[in-house]
């Protein structure tokens, strides 16, 4: 976490303060909810009223994809939970097809919603403006995004971004309505203007205002020098052998997905880890299973079980890059050589 997020966590953490309470401690703890509200907010062209703090992406996804009755579009790209929210509500689902260059294409007819990841978690591939359907509900999935890129409300009815992937707390994340839409509670109560059930974290939703506030702040900064890192980690890929998932399209500089033909992506992945670099199979939440890629199944990748994402943050050093560099060569050597007997013999 970043040390802003940490510092508004612990403080509140010594505190037992519910912001509904009229006291001066419960004016205090909704007064550091109200700061949260206003950064989440500024920070996506929102009003605070628009911004809605739920437990999770996930708990967002399900709030909005189970409010209706209609289809909903969403390609391969989105996240696990999106296709869980759908199959939980009973909606009809429509393909939204994916193209060989990790792109969403235009959007199906016939839906009364769009999921639209802004940019996936496994490849980092920024997807395009696509004009969905007029009058059909347009549900952006920022969670990816915001760390280096600007977000906004501008052709969205809902928006989705998370504490845990900008340096703030896991366990919280914003769910920001259009003006003027509106959603049943998933869970019904009292909180969040009636909104959702359960007494708001106060802890966890001032350190999440703190890392938006932060992330805004050194947005331009990260994504430079994460850029200089991303180029240095595509080159790694190739050299050992890799393609580069997006290597010829626009991405968010944080990710790089390389693809190693005929080893397994799992084997690297502990190679790595072995030698002290924190990488995965894909999406982190899909890491251990051993079924392929459905995005990249969709964009026909022929190796998808060869995929291993290498990605940074605000908190990455360039002693962990170099590291990284260095490392991942000899690592898919190692596992090349133990899957090939002549090469051991020789």
């Amino acid at each position: 976490m970043r040390p802003e997020a940490i510092e508004a966590l612990t403080g509140w953490a010594r505190r037992q303060a519910n912001p509904a309470s009229t006291h001066a401690e419960g004016r205090a703890a909704a007064a550091a909810v109200a700061r949260a509200r206003d950064a989440v907010a500024h920070a996506v062209g929102a009003s605070p009223r628009q911004v809605w703090f739920v437990a999770s992406a996930t708990e967002a996804h399900h709030t909005v994809l189970r409010a209706g009755d209609g289809p909903v579009a969403f390609s391969a790209l989105e996240h696990p939970s999106v296709g869980g929210a759908v199959e939980a509500s009973g909606r009809p689902a429509i393909a939204w097809p994916v193209g060989a260059d990790g792109r969403v294409r235009p959007p199906p007819a016939g839906a009364s919603l769009y999921a639209c990841t802004a940019v996936p978690s496994e490849t980092g591939i920024v997807q395009p403006a696509v004009d969905t359907p007029a009058g059909a509900w347009r549900h952006v999935d920022a969670v990816q995004a915001f760390a280096t890129q600007p977000v906004s409300m501008a052709r969205a009815d809902s928006v989705v971004i998370a504490s845990g992937k900008i340096g703030g707390p896991v366990g919280v994340a914003a769910l920001i309505l259009a003006d003027g839409r509106s959603l049943a509670p998933l869970f019904p109560g009292s909180a969040e203007r009636g909104r959702r059930g359960g007494t708001v974290s106060v802890a966890l939703v001032a350190a999440f205002g703190a890392a938006v506030e932060a992330t805004v702040r050194d947005r331009d900064a990260l994504a430079a020098r994460a850029a200089a890192w991303q180029r240095r980690l595509d080159h790694a890929v190739r050299t050992a052998g890799g393609r580069v998932v997006g290597g010829e399209v626009a991405r968010v500089p944080t990710h790089t997905l390389g693809v190693f033909p005929g080893l397994p992506g799992e084997a690297i992945v502990a190679g790595l880890d072995l030698a002290g670099v924190a990488a995965s199979v894909g999406a982190a939440c899909a890491s251990g299973s051993q079924a392929p890629s459905p995005a990249l199944v969709a964009m026909g990748e022929p190796d998808p079980l060869g995929a291993v994402r290498l990605s940074t943050c605000w908190a990455t050093t360039e002693a962990e890059v170099a590291w990284a560099v260095e490392v991942l060569p000899r690592v898919v050597s190692t596992v090349r050589a133990a899957l090939d007997p002549a090469a051991q013999e020789a």
